[in-house]
């Protein structure tokens, strides 16, 4: 164990005397340290712990577990198949495949194992069993942790406040990743990389480019992280109070992007790119259908949009060739990514995955049996048709929720967050070794199905009780934050946000 080691373990056994919100902070600020191992392999039994997961842990023992104990009324209405019941259903089924198929078809299907990608074997029980296991479940349960926040006061304040924070330090690695290769100190960053993954940390493109990777394995972990972090604070900027909060969510989307382009990698590219769509869709959205709480900024944004395809095309016209450089490594990442032998290695895990489905009759193989290049492929072969469908009806509920308590502000605010799902959706689909869906999904999924089943009553969005018993404990402020932020007005009691009432704008005071 080191010395990062060492503070997070510190931060972790304070964060059980903290808040449930405050957990939910550091949870997704711990997010981008993809690659430090809390602990040897030898104590934990195979499975990387990072300091995301335990966060997790910390606050699925907070939230979770004294409504499980009591099997109180909020965890039985979780667990109905209207809310979380069939993504209980997809674990459950999983779990099952793994505890059964590995053995019922050993040595009967061939499968790339997790830990030896490179070579084929049949199918047999084995470690990764385990472990993918534990990171679906870890997943899952912080989905159901999220949920059961979702109507506690303060709830969206902590949310964008958690995601922002997550931003930064997303930014803040990829730069240090970037100054300690510059200066030739990257071995200061190895206590940061002692997870047992296999590392490029120093990989070049053929133009010469060196790839960011942040404090992760590698490029097409740390990129990816950093497009997560940017679809979902760039289509919740307009939900921050105008000021220094919306700023500060601007710079930091930007930022995120700037880094995933660093990244190169293709998976974040492909997701920058569907992230694009998603937010001029999102836009004429806002300019069409929204309320004046959505439409907030739609001209600023236009003309930011406007301003630069101007720009570049002056550029073009100026420097035909000045792109050149930037044209060839998009043509090297992406449209002759289909040459290189990582490609065709992926390709592989794939349609070994497929034909594991067929050999047990879509049964599947159980989790962590065999490692794929795509979550879908994984879900399917490791869960079996019946898991990928009780998946796939949970993601098409997830998109088709609406908010029972009908202000402008769930409704912007589930908008946002479901359209945050579709380039993670897309990334995952094309680079996930496992059916983990990974924590920052799970963390989506129980906003949003926690938000859309808040009633105006009970409702921690635009709720007047719930800013004055915030404002009675902190005399006015954050507790955390206070004297970034300041002073927080409480609404008057005509603003109650009933289903025909605006809610006042969220921001990190809510």
């Amino acid at each position: 164990m080191n010395f990062p080691a060492l503070i997070f373990w510190l931060v972790i056994v304070c964060s059980f005397w903290a808040r449930p919100g405050t957990v939910l902070v550091l949870l997704l600020a711990s997010v981008p340290f993809a690659s430090l191992s809390l602990l040897p392999l030898e104590i934990t039994g195979g499975m990387t712990l990072l300091p995301q997961m335990m966060f997790a842990v910390v606050l699925i023992l907070k939230v979770v577990a004294p409504h499980v104990v009591t099997l109180s009324p909020k965890f039985i209405n979780a667990l109905q198949l209207r809310r979380l019941g069939y993504l209980t259903l997809f674990l459950l089924t999983g779990i099952i495949a793994t505890l059964i198929m590995p053995k019922l078809f050993l040595g009967q299907v061939i499968v790339f194992p997790m830990k030896y990608s490179w070579m084929a074997d049949f199918l047999s029980p084995s470690q990764a069993n385990f472990t993918q296991s534990g990171y679906v479940v870890l997943s899952v349960m912080t989905a159901f942790a999220v949920m059961l926040m979702a109507d506690e006061p303060g709830f969206t304040g902590t949310l964008l406040k958690a995601l922002l924070a997550g931003g930064i330090v997303g930014v803040v690695t990829g730069l240090i990743d970037i100054a300690a290769a510059s200066a030739g100190l990257e071995s200061l960053l190895k206590p940061f990389r002692n997870a047992d993954y296999a590392y490029l940390t120093n990989a070049t493109l053929a133009a010469g480019t060196r790839r960011v990777v942040g404090f992760t394995p590698e490029a097409s972990a740390y990129g990816p992280i950093c497009v997560e972090f940017a679809a979902a604070i760039g289509l919740l900027r307009t939900l921050y109070a105008e000021g220094q909060q919306r700023m500060y969510a601007t710079i930091i989307s930007v930022s995120l992007v700037v880094m995933a382009l660093l990244s190169t990698s293709s998976t974040a590219y492909g997701g920058l790119a569907v992230l694009g769509l998603v937010y001029a869709g999102n836009w004429i959205r806002r300019a069409a259908f929204s309320s004046p709480l959505g439409q907030s900024g739609l001209m600023s944004e236009l003309l930011v949009g406007l301003g630069a395809i101007i720009a570049l095309l002056s550029v073009l016209v100026a420097h035909a060739d000045l792109l050149n450089p930037l044209l060839n490594l998009i043509d090297e990442l992406i449209f002759n990514k289909a040459l290189t032998g990582s490609f065709y290695e992926r390709s592989n895990w794939n349609a070994t995955a497929w034909n594991a489905v067929a050999s047990t009759w879509g049964l599947g193989i159980g989790f962590g049996s065999t490692r794929t290049s795509s979550w879908f492929a994984a879900v399917v072969s490791n869960a079996g048709l019946i898991g990928a469908a009780f998946m796939g009806i949970f993601l098409v509920q997830t998109f088709a929720r609406r908010s029972i308590s009908r202000t402008p502000l769930s409704a912007e605010l589930l908008s946002a967050l479901k359209l945050s799902l579709v380039p993670a959706l897309a990334m995952v689909g094309v680079d996930s070794p496992g059916p983990d869906f990974g924590i920052w999904m799970g963390v989506m999924f129980g906003a949003i199905t926690g938000i859309a089943a808040l009633r105006p009553v009970r409702s921690s969005i635009g709720h007047v009780a719930a800013y004055r018993s915030i404002a009675a404990r902190t005399g006015g402020r954050w507790a955390i934050g206070s004297r970034a932020f300041g002073r927080f007005p409480l609404p008057k009691p005509d603003q109650d946000s009933g289903p025909d009432k605006p809610a006042p704008r969220p921001s990190f005071r809510t």
